[in-house]
């Protein structure tokens, strides 16, 4: 506003935090200031170096603008950082685990993700990820929800944030630990085309061997009936008859299992292969290339 002073943004946020103080409650259930954030900079982003800017008294959470000296460019100047972290537990003394930073966020000029790349789902990429720009998130239980939509995207670039190209095509790896090495998703299209052409040859083979049975049945019945020309009283074969009309019962059951495979190909194709059915193998809804 003309004719007034700027303030510190963090003079700013402290008033405003007095003001609040009055509703204000810590998760120790003492009333104060305490039970609010706390930012200790100022608002200009270009003054955040290695400093803590956002921290709460009672369950420590933060944000750090900083330089991570363990990963340098190549002139050897340290990686440009910023992690969002909270801390829900403490680490025990007694237990060799740490559970410090189990939630937590982190952007960085150039990370080492290679932890985040399961030893037994080896990607196909040449090189070491840690030469890269990277985000990693980490937390007990991750959801991403979008209202409407969400999309997952690799590739698209043609040099990566080293001013590396990138000669492999964008790969995106969803692994569960210790359930094996990861395979390849089915693109459900091309499996759906695949099925179909199955199907067609099942009925093909399916038509075929309604038509040899038929003729079966006929030169059967062609045997059974065939008597020679003589000038003696002849019959049909007694064997040759006793055979046939024993072998009438299989010959019923094979051409009912024909008929219901048929019917089975049909109504399979209809209920796992169109779109417009509720069994429908693709989803409708999660889509991958």
């Amino acid at each position: 506003m003309a004719g007034q002073k700027a303030r510190p943004f963090k003079d700013k946020q402290e008033q405003g935090s007095s003001k609040r103080a009055a509703d204000a409650q810590g998760h120790s259930d003492n009333t104060g200031v305490e039970g609010t954030h706390s930012f200790y900079q100022t608002f200009k982003i270009t003054t955040f170096k290695n400093q803590k800017v956002l921290e709460h008294p009672d369950n420590p959470s933060g944000v750090v603008f900083g330089n991570d000296i363990f990963y340098r460019d190549g002139k050897g100047a340290p990686a440009a950082t910023i992690s969002i972290y909270n801390i829900s537990e403490q680490a025990d003394p007694k237990e060799d685990v740490d559970l410090r930073d189990k939630g937590s966020y982190q952007f960085s000029s150039r990370l080492d993700i290679s932890n985040m790349t399961d030893i037994e789902a080896p990607t196909v990429k040449a090189g070491s990820f840690d030469s890269r720009s990277a985000i990693e998130g980490r937390a007990d239980v991750v959801s991403l929800k979008g209202t409407e939509f969400v999309q997952i995207r690799a590739g698209g670039a043609r040099y990566n944030s080293r001013g590396k190209k990138i000669n492999a095509p964008g790969e995106i790896h969803i692994v569960s630990i210790g359930q094996g090495k990861a395979q390849p998703v089915v693109l459900g299209k091309n499996f759906i085309q695949f099925a179909k052409s199955l199907t067609e040859r099942v009925e093909d083979l399916t038509s075929t061997l309604q038509k040899m049975h038929t003729e079966i049945l006929s030169l059967k019945a062609a045997l059974v009936t065939h008597i020679h020309i003589s000038a003696f009283p002849v019959s049909p074969s007694p064997d040759l008859l006793a055979g046939i009309v024993a072998g009438s019962v299989n010959d019923c059951v094979t051409m009912c299992n024909t008929f219901a495979e048929t019917s089975n190909n049909i109504f399979g194709k209809m209920n796992h292969l169109e779109p417009a059915s509720k069994k429908y193998l693709l989803s409708k809804t999660v889509k991958v290339n």
